[in-house]
């Protein structure tokens, strides 16, 4: 079991050799967080889409929330830092749920 903010991912029961994909235990419940590991290195995390409390979507990952913006139209959408408002500029573009782009540099801890 791995645990990484917030969230607790087991072993894909297909998985062999020592590449290995782990998934959110809340997968059954449409979590699709996925981390990917190599010799108990991690290679590979997937961020998690997630909602709100107020049902509106968010991304978490690397322990900072993303807001869907306004602009997102269709299968496109844009995710900015929750601090935007505060100048931070980092963000995350995603087309039919697939991250296209992440700018992960954020202006506060």
């Amino acid at each position: 079991m791995i645990h990484m903010e917030g969230h607790n991912f087991s072993l894909h029961k297909s998985t062999v050799g020592p590449k290995k994909r782990w998934v959110c235990c809340k997968w059954a419940s449409g979590c699709r967080a996925v981390i990917i590991t190599v010799d108990d290195t991690i290679m590979k995390y997937s961020p998690v889409l997630s909602v709100s409390k107020f049902g509106k979507p968010v991304i978490l990952y690397e322990g900072h929330r993303f807001n869907r913006h306004s602009s997102s139209k269709g299968d496109k959408a844009f995710f900015v830092c929750v601090k935007w408002t505060a100048g931070c500029r980092a963000s995350i573009k995603i087309f039919n749920d697939e991250i296209i782009s992440i700018k992960n540099n954020h202006n506060h801890s």
